[in-house]
């Protein structure tokens, strides 16, 4: 949290002239929230707005998570062990700075979406007649679609590789059917050097929190339950063709609308913001991983878990390395339950217990009503649906969600994808129409309403709602009593 708080701050003033020094950070166990200064947000998307043409602010940000990323490799390879506690605090140092230098391009794509956004909508409903709203939807999603194959994709097409490979050699095939330990005692060493190599580039994709990464065992249940799929073929083919299918239904749309070259322009600027916004996700769970090594050599010295570590303020982490200061671990652990951040000019705080609450209750003077009915928010797939409401919050709570569930979220983010596979329609608190929520909702066909503000805080597990995305409303049709 200390690497937005001072990566929007004076590093977002670096990059487009203005940044965010009142800002409201909490953190409730894993899930954390973010609250800044409306006039600064402003400010921010007003100097966005002179630079819609150049293509250098999202290839800034491209470049600089991928210095981060190839410092905390870099540092992963490491052998840390014979590292004394100062040169610990040295590499934190230098990984944390190449975090906070690019942590303004964290928020940045988003802040452009909306500006961009609203400029792609106008023009198509003024080209357009009939449902504007759903046609313009229909448009947009593909003129702001990533030419590029997601990484998730990426990981997708390789495991689907290996498995069409195992499915054309009918021993291998035969030993895939069998139970679990039996394939991994006897896997072929061919199929054993895929399934590392697979490990080495994607063992990371899961991870948005504390989850545990890919090991080799879960690459082996991927390949049992993907053994009998008879539409591997035909994903594969999906998977390939996506780029020039993309770009070829792109095209289409820039001549039959007759974009003018300003616009174009603006389609050709936008496509580096979509894949900053792809990389973004994968640097996050990348940055998960690789530093849970240092982490954990850190916490070694100081009698702390990797886990734990991570919610030391980084002056608290470099004197307790540098000066041998005593930690706090009862006041860790608090922050580990709930704590708030508050940023006022330069001066930052970390606060728990009562003083989080009312500095909170203070900031945040928005209240929710206990006995609201009917909420709306922003269409991004049309459709309706009714169903229980199941509350994504971290990638545990994918395990509750069954067929059918209404699933309802602050965000979404790759990680959820199975739990939004099976629910039959999605709610958000945040995001725009080019949200990885709107974006896997329309893949899905799957009825969602996004920018609610309010669902996960006036939604409980196990409510009866009725999603009627083709007019944005949500309808709360029964409360569940029972305590979640």
């Amino acid at each position: 949290m200390h690497t937005k708080l001072k990566g929007w701050a004076e590093q977002m003033e670096k990059q487009v002239g203005h940044g965010f020094f009142d800002m409201l950070m909490i953190c409730r166990k894993e899930a954390a929230e973010y609250y800044v200064n409306d006039k600064d947000l402003e400010k921010i998307e007003t100097l966005l707005m002179k630079r819609l043409g150049k293509i250098s602010l999202p290839e800034k940000g491209i470049s600089l998570f991928q210095n981060a990323i190839n410092i905390i490799k870099e540092n992963y390879k490491l052998n840390l062990n014979n590292k004394t506690k100062k040169e610990l605090s040295k590499i934190f140092k230098e990984y944390f700075n190449s975090m906070v230098e690019a942590i303004p391009f964290l928020v940045l794509p988003t802040f452009f979406d909306e500006i961009i956004i609203h400029i792609f909508q106008s023009f198509f409903e003024k080209k357009i007649s009939g449902n504007k709203t759903e046609r313009a939807i229909k448009y947009l999603s593909i003129i702001t679609s990533m030419p590029e194959r997601s990484y998730v994709l990426e990981q997708e097409k390789e495991l689907l590789e290996i498995v069409y490979g195992i499915r054309n050699d009918s021993q291998i095939k035969e030993l895939f059917n069998k139970d679990l330990e039996t394939i991994k005692k006897k896997i072929p060493k061919k199929i054993e050097e895929k399934i590392e190599k697979h490990l080495e580039k994607f063992c990371w994709v899961p991870i948005q929190a504390e989850e545990p990464e890919w090991n080799k065992e879960d690459i082996i249940k991927k390949i049992k339950e993907k053994i009998r799929d008879k539409e591997i073929k035909k994903r594969l083919k999906e998977i390939e063709e996506y780029p020039n299918r993309q770009k070829k239904r792109k095209k289409d749309i820039l001549n039959e609308f007759r974009f003018p070259e300003e616009l174009k322009r603006m389609v050709y600027v936008y496509e580096k913001w979509i894949y900053l916004k792809d990389f973004r996700r994968s640097v996050i769970s990348q940055e998960r991983y690789y530093t849970r090594k240092l982490y954990s050599e850190i916490g070694k010295r100081l009698g702390l878990s990797g886990k734990e570590v991570r919610f030391l303020t980084p002056n608290e982490m470099t004197n307790a390395l540098e000066k041998d200061k005593a930690i706090n671990k009862q006041e860790i652990h608090k922050r580990m339950d709930y704590c708030v951040l508050l940023r006022k000019r330069n001066k930052i705080k970390v606060l728990t217990d009562k003083q989080a609450k009312k500095i909170e209750q203070r900031e945040l003077k928005t209240e929710v009503k206990e006995k609201i009915k009917e909420f709306r928010g922003t269409t991004a797939y049309t459709g309706k649906a009714k169903g229980i409401v199941k509350l994504l919050f971290k990638i545990d709570d994918i395990n509750k969600v069954k067929e059918g569930d209404i699933i309802a979220a602050r965000q979404t983010t790759p990680d959820l994808v199975p739990a939004l596979s099976r629910s039959a329609a999605i709610i958000t608190d945040e995001g725009g129409l080019l949200s990885h929520a709107a974006i896997v909702a329309r893949e899905m066909k799957k009825p969602c309403v996004i920018g609610t503000k309010i669902a996960t805080k006036v939604l409980k597990d196990g409510d009866l709602v009725e999603v009627d995305a083709d007019k944005g409303i949500i309808r709360i049709l029964k409360k569940c009593l029972t305590k979640k």
